[in-house]
Order: C-alpha cells, then structure tokens, then sequence
C-alpha cells in the first residue's frame, strides 16, 4: 500500500499489484533459454499464477517463483 500524503495528512491509499509483464528484472535460470546463449536478448517473464506469485520465461516457459 502507498499512502499519499499531503500537509502531513494521509489523503489517499493505493494498493499495488505484481505487474503483468517485468523485463531485465529477472534472469532465467535455464541454461538452455536463449536468453542464457544470447547477450543481447531481453529477459521477459509474464505472471502465470498470481496467487501463488509465479512468473514464466517467455522464451522457455521456465518457471521464477519469489522466495
């Protein structure tokens, strides 16, 4: 949750939530992933479970899941 504060007053509250897609946040751990043999790609992994807070290499499918 953010609060927005102004004058010292709480005057809104955001509740965030995990992004769709993250780039260059995460590295895939697959040693065969392109991403691990190519320098220059971009890693991209896209939320498959939100519940459970997994994202998926869009590449291989290798699943990250936060510790």
């Amino acid at each position: 949750t953010i609060n927005v504060i102004d004058n010292s007053v709480i005057i809104d509250k955001i509740n965030l939530e995990l992004p769709q897609e993250v780039r260059n946040v995460v590295k895939c751990k697959n040693p065969r992933c392109i991403t691990s043999i190519e320098q220059e790609i971009v890693h991209k992994f896209r939320l498959t479970d939100k519940e459970k807070k997994i994202y998926r290499c869009v590449y291989c499918d290798t699943a990250y899941e936060e510790k």
